[in-house]
Parts: C-alpha cells; structure tokens; sequence
C-alpha cells in the first residue's frame, strides 16, 4: 500500500476556532501528506491521538478507548497529558489501557514524558516537540518591528488557572502593557479564539493605546505577525508555540503546568510566570531581560525549534514507514516504533 492510500483518524481538538488546535492540525496533515488525515477518515488504517493536552483528560478518552479496541495502529503523536500537580487527571486505568495498545507514542514535552511514566505508562516515550513548531512565518527580516510586541490572554473556562483568577491576569498584563507603551513599545493584543474576543478586546481598550486583533481568523496572517514582532507575552499555549515557531522569542504566563512544559522543552524555562504569584513588574523585568541578550535568546530558540522539526519530520517518517509495512503484511505484524533522536 502507498502512503497516498493510507487513512488515519485523527482524534483531537477541532470542535472550535481556537487557533491552536487549527495550527497543530494542520501541521500534522502537511507532515503527514500524502495520507489522509482526517477525523472523518472513513475505513482507517490507523488513528493518531494528535497534538493537544489529550492525554488522561476526559474529551478524547472514549474515541481513544475505542480505536484502541478496534485497531492495533493506533499511536500518540505530540500530544500533551493531564499534570497530576494541577489537578485534573483523569481515567487513568483506561489511557493506560489505551497507551499500551499504541506502536508509537510521541509527546510535546519533558514533562508529559514524566507524567506519563508517573501514571503508570510502561511503553517507551519520545519526546518530539509539539507539532505546530513546523508552521513558519514568512515575514522578510525587513518586515520586522523592532519595537512591537503582541500580547495575548484568555478567560480560561470556569477559571481554571493557577490562581483561579482569570481577571487579576488580565489587570496586571494591562498594568505591563501600560509600562511598556510608556517605555516606548507598541502594543498589539491578540485574541486566538472568538469566544475570547470581548475580554482580550477590553484588555486592549483599558491600555489605551494599544491594538487588537482577531488572530484566530488567519493562522498565515498571525504567523507573520508573530514574526514581524520583537517579542511575545502569551497565556494562551500556542500564542508562545507559534511564536517560537516564527522565530520570536517570548515570555509566557502559565496558566496550567502545559505553559512551562513547553517552554522548558525548547530551553525557556527562565521566561515563564506562573498565573499565581507574578505583577507587572515581574513582566517588564522579563522583557528587559530578554532585551539584555536578544540575538543569544533568538539563535538559542531557533536552533531548538529545528531540533525539533528534524524529530517530527523523521517520526512521522517511521511511522509513515511502519504503517506501509503493516498493510503490506496484512496487519500481521505488532512491533513497535523506535525512532532514534
């Protein structure tokens, strides 16, 4: 069989708009083509568990119990997991049940490896990097502003946050964006879902002085945005993945333990706020501190988000590989997947 006859069932995030989830998916079908991606994919050779905090969470647990039943070409890729430290892990005997059946499993971060091996997973856990690093911007160097930075936050769901207090979040980043404008930057609030709109909208108008714009209506125009500009203070996950993917550095405001995972993922640990115990001031330190080594930061960032495109592009290779040669063998074979990093 031919990898343009291959279908594989995604299971995932894609019930919104939320920017996101668009980009991981589709980063995951470029990396994939020619397969079909899709999680409509009718009669599929496989089902991939995608990008997205997934793992030992309740959304994607039925559909990925029941592919687990059903195939045994079913693997993780990219993927995030519930953090014990938050709070929110659940069925956990079933993800287990389901992590055993996979020939494959990849995750975003350090972290969620160690999650996974907290919960009990006992199969080996490559850790790739989150999928959406391989989207690109296409801004020319001469298109950079050396004096924007984007921001963006979110009215998380039921404040679940660390602090459970999504408006403190937005009091003290619009106290920031006020020291910055003052400071001389330009200011760019940037929304990644709709239903997120009025309060991202009001974050801006409150700053008075600064714009704001609907990113998640154009994965290719937010790109560019992203790396036209200086610098990037993200609360939402992919408002920093996308930045590090565009080549901007940023500072990130962790709501849930899936911030700092992926920052420390790509060696910006240092850069991260967690959501209960940072001001204002502690956000315009992280800036001038960026400021301090911007080109160091910069080339640091890019040389770790290429490791990490070679990781994806050569697992999605053997995985492409394995699942032709399954299909050749009449699904006779059940070895696993093993990527060399």
């Amino acid at each position: 069989m031919s990898n343009e006859q291959i279908r594989i069932r995604y299971i995932g995030w894609l019930a919104t708009d939320n920017l996101g989830d668009i980009a991981v998916y589709r980063a995951l079908q470029e990396l994939f083509h020619p397969c079909v991606l899709d999680p409509a994919a009718p009669d599929p050779d496989a089902f991939m568990v995608g990008g997205g905090t997934l793992l030992f969470r309740q959304g994607c647990a039925e559909p990925a119990s029941a592919a687990a039943n059903s195939s045994r070409s079913l693997f993780v890729f990219g993927s995030g997991a519930a953090d014990p430290e938050f709070g929110e892990v659940l069925h956990n005997e079933l993800w287990n049940s389901v992590l055993e059946r996979c020939f494959y499993i990849g995750v975003r971060g350090f972290r969620t490896r160690d999650v996974l091996r907290q919960l009990g997973c006992a199969q080996p856990v490559e850790v790739m990097g989150d999928p959406a690093l391989l989207l690109e911007a296409s801004a020319a160097p001469a298109e950079h502003d050396p004096r924007q930075i984007l921001v963006n936050i979110c009215n998380t769901r039921h404040s679940r946050l660390w602090g459970e207090d999504n408006r403190a979040v937005r009091s003290r980043v619009v106290e920031a964006a006020r020291g910055l404008i003052q400071r001389g930057w330009k200011i760019t609030f940037v929304s990644f879902e709709s239903r997120n709109d009025s309060y991202v909208q009001a974050a801006a108008r409150d700053v008075g002085g600064a714009d704001f714009v609907t990113g998640y209506q154009s994965l290719e125009a937010t790109m560019d945005l992203l790396g036209r500009s200086r610098l990037v203070i993200g609360e939402k996950l992919h408002s920093v993945v996308l930045a590090a993917a565009a080549g901007t550095p940023f500072v990130a405001l962790e709501y849930r333990p899936k911030c700092r995972d992926f920052a420390e993922s790509v060696g910006c640990g240092p850069m991260v706020l967690r959501t209960d115990n940072f001001s204002a001031d502690a956000i315009l330190a992280k800036v001038e501190e960026v400021e301090r080594s911007y080109e160091a930061v910069r080339e640091a960032l890019h040389h770790r988000v290429a490791q990490y495109r070679d990781s994806l592009r050569r697992a999605a290779h053997e995985v492409q590989r394995y699942l032709s040669e399954r299909a050749h063998a009449g699904r006779g074979t059940d070895a696993s997947v093993q990527v060399t990093p």
